[in-house]
């Protein structure tokens, strides 16, 4: 895991075209950036950074606000039932208890990736 700016980038290998590719994660955008060479990586993800942060300048947004706060998922019928008996039981609303959920996976695995990536913690903020 990359970090620059305050922006995260996650990168992966391709065996088959011998070829670094790269992401810009917790972004509303879908910015990517590659390299033959991995000594190149971490100057490829900072010129898309920088590229990225320019053009979000241009176009008057902040990218690390502009997400929509809804997302629609499937969960299935079974899911979905068993959910709706434990807020009936713990008399929450279904949002309430998704988003104690959510929450709390979010901490598990932020700090899970955390500590196998070697990243610095203070480059996620989860409270």
């Amino acid at each position: 895991m990359l970090k620059y700016k305050g922006i995260l980038g996650r990168v992966t290998y391709d065996d088959d075209k011998e070829t670094f590719y790269g992401k810009l994660v917790g972004i509303a955008d879908n910015i990517t950036f590659e390299t033959i060479d991995i000594g190149d990586i971490e100057y490829e993800f900072q010129v898309a950074v920088n590229d990225y942060l320019e053009a979000c300048q241009s176009r008057g947004i902040n990218p690390n606000v502009d997400l929509s706060s809804e997302i629609m998922i499937n969960i299935g019928q079974q899911r979905h039932r068993d959910i709706l008996k434990i807020t009936k039981l713990k008399d929450i609303e279904l949002s309430e208890w998704l988003l104690e959920a959510i929450d709390e996976k979010l901490k598990r695995d932020a700090y899970d990736v955390v500590d196998s990536s070697k990243i610095d913690k203070s480059a996620l903020n989860f409270s």
